[in-house]
């Protein structure tokens, strides 16, 4: 965790407002506008399910933010079939 929130704990079965950063991690890819995946800060808010809901979509990083407090800035790293990538996810509530 990068930045430590004060707001309450996020469970498992909560839904995540957030806003979330994603880039790929891939040093043979020398163009970094290659590498944003994408970026709500320019999109808008990302509304992510619950760790159920997340995991049926293939992504893996609901579950490092469950006992995360809400505020908390956190950093996952996650690789799925050869591609790793990098997400930034600012919890802003739950729901």
């Amino acid at each position: 965790m990068r930045i430590e929130g004060d707001g309450a704990k996020v469970k498992s079965t909560e839904n995540i407002v957030a806003q979330v950063t994603e880039v790929l991690w891939d040093p043979t890819v020398t163009d970094n506008s290659q590498k944003l995946l994408s970026d709500t800060w320019t999109d808008g808010l990302k509304a992510l399910g619950n760790e159920d809901q997340i995991a049926q979509s293939g992504n893996t990083f609901r579950t490092e933010l469950t006992g995360k407090t809400v505020g908390s800035q956190v950093v996952v790293i996650e690789n799925t079939g050869g591609e790793a990538r990098v997400l930034v996810v600012d919890i802003l509530g739950v729901s």
